[in-house]
């Protein structure tokens, strides 16, 4: 099947900024795309910015032709709840002043860029900045919404604390006065085609005018630059760098105009940035962080952050379970003080930062609570067990550790199971049972026996710890209960209270005469011992 023909370029960055609006932790909330070239027509990003459509709104004036899209804020009363979330609106702003020529190119894209805003509530075109107010977009939404719905078009952020700037006109589009003029009916004296002459050589004039642009550097001070006014915000970057007072490389550099980020695809009279207009310059500041499970994250941090709010903001995010005050950074194998910035010490940016703090390990207990015990790597994983009766008030002897579905060897360290800090653990707790049944499930020597005996102590429906003697883990709770019954490699046997009462034939012979009823019948009356669960089976499955 044949693909279809593509009208226009949409290019990746479209849809990442547009998910960028669709994202909550990130403070672009709106959109604006012009159309770029003729035949091959491409798709730009005029602006963004944070807020929502009154912060954007000034930026639509009658010669104004854009695609966009932002996001607002919902708040729906249901009862005496309300429940909070977001909607997505697409549109193409076609103002009244727009050529018509210029519409029956761009109108006919409006579904194919459409496609690319995805998730949205409303889909739209207007043609006035009448049309395109909140009250005319919410009568729009009432029949795709229902409810008790109240809008913020701001999304939290009032319009006072975004500099709209004056609601000026922008410049007026390009225009071709030599055409302009020769549409007029024009005498052929000389005096004519001089006036002709003279409006062509003014106007080209005019364009190859530059204009003076103001720039905030990070540090406070203000530089000039000069510029042409159809030049791209790229050409603006190159030049600002290259001023003796501003060391930003310029894919570094971020540009904001009216408190919304400029792309480098869009020029300058686009965005009506006129002679002596104010741009802020900034540098984003980022830092990789490698954390003790050799897992690295990349951070976006103000430059004069310290080392503790550093600590602060990974212990909040990605090293929970360690205390800031036990961690220690290092940059270039140099710790890094708690009390200076970060950039103060030296760090550059993009610079690797490896966070060292105690060894520890996150334990999954049974009810699915994770438990942060910091531990030594080089100890017995016994200690782990010792740190959770502490703290969870557990009997040391029930708790049994499993590492990715394996039971660890408690006698062993934590670096011989191959445990790295940050790792998590499962713990099981075995439930304190005053009956024993030790069996093996070793060959099927023993299998008739054995099976026959967990019938009859099934019957009795108590719990019993039941211990696998051919299996290592259970080795040295097999040793334990071979000193108590003085039988070694007999099974199975059956205890107690930790007193032996038998093997093979005996608890056969003590259930026929009954003893084994009086034996089991304290231990039926304790109601800590009553097994609630149904028995599945009376037999082994070999």
């Amino acid at each position: 099947m044949p693909k279809s023909k593509k009208n226009i370029k949409i290019p990746k960055i479209i849809k990442e900024t547009w998910d960028k609006v669709q994202d909550d932790e990130d403070p672009t909330n709106w959109m604006l795309c012009t159309v770029k070239g003729g035949l091959r027509k491409k798709l730009s990003i005029a602006a963004t910015g944070p807020g929502g459509h009154p912060h954007f709104q000034h930026l639509l004036k009658e010669d104004s032709l854009f695609f966009g899209g932002f996001k607002t804020t919902l708040y729906d009363e249901k009862g005496d709840t309300t429940a909070v979330y977001s909607r997505y609106l697409f549109f193409l702003f076609a103002g009244e002043g727009v050529a018509g020529f210029k519409k029956a190119k761009i109108v006919p894209l409006f579904k194919e860029v459409g496609d690319k805003f995805h998730n949205c509530a409303l889909k739209q075109q207007f043609q006035s900045a009448d049309a395109f107010t909140t009250t005319a977009l919410e009568g729009r939404l009432e029949n795709i919404i229902r409810g008790k719905i109240k809008y913020d078009w701001t999304n939290g952020m009032a319009v006072g604390q975004i500099a709209l700037g004056e609601d000026t006109a922008p410049p007026p589009p390009p225009q071709n006065k030599d055409m302009e003029f020769k549409k007029k009916k024009t005498n052929t004296t000389s005096s004519s085609s001089s006036s002709v002459v003279t409006a062509s050589k003014a106007c080209a004039k005019r364009a190859n005018e530059k204009i003076t642009v103001k720039a905030k550097l990070p540090n406070g001070e203000i530089v000039e630059v000069q510029c042409k006014p159809d030049e791209l915000i790229s050409v603006l970057k190159r030049e600002l760098s290259k001023h003796e007072k501003c060391d930003i490389d310029p894919k570094n550099m971020v540009l904001a105009f009216k408190d919304a980020k400029l792309a480098d695809s869009a020029n300058l009279k686009d965005l009506a940035i006129t002679d002596n207009a104010m741009v802020c310059v900034s540098e984003p500041f980022g830092v990789k962080v490698r954390l003790p499970s050799k897992k690295t994250v990349k951070l976006s941090i103000d430059p004069a952050m310290t080392t503790m709010e550093l600590k602060k903001l990974l212990s909040d995010k990605h090293a929970m379970e360690i205390d800031p005050n036990q961690m220690r950074l290092l940059y270039k194998k140099k710790p890094l003080d708690d009390d200076k910035g970060i950039k103060e010490q030296g760090v550059k940016n993009g610079g690797l930062i490896l966070m060292k703090g105690p060894f520890y390990v996150v334990v999954i207990m049974p009810d699915g609570k994770e438990v942060t015990v910091v531990c030594k790597n080089n100890k017995p994983a016994k200690l782990v067990c010792e740190s959770l009766g502490k703290t969870e008030e557990i009997s040391v002897g029930s708790i049994q550790l499993l590492f990715r579905g394996k039971k660890l060897d408690l006698k062993k360290s934590l670096k011989d199971a191959r445990i790295f800090s940050g790792d998590k653990l499962e713990a099981k707790i075995q439930e304190a049972t005053r009956v024993t049944f030790m069996v093996s499930t070793y060959g099927d020597a023993y299998g008739s026996v054995q099976n026959i005996v967990k019938i009859i102590l099934d019957g009795f429906k108590i719990k019993y710890e039941l211990v696998d003697g051919a299996l290592p883990e259970y080795r040295d709770r097999r040793n334990e209960l071979w000193e108590i019954s003085g039988k070694k490699g007999v099974y199975p046997q059956l205890f107690v209270d930790n007193q032996f009462i038998g093997s093979k034939d005996e608890i056969t012979d003590l259930n026929e005469t009954g003893e084994l009823q009086e034996i089991i019948g304290t231990i039926q009356a304790d109601p800590t011992q009553v097994q609630v669960k149904a028995m599945k089976s009376g037999r082994f499955d070999w």
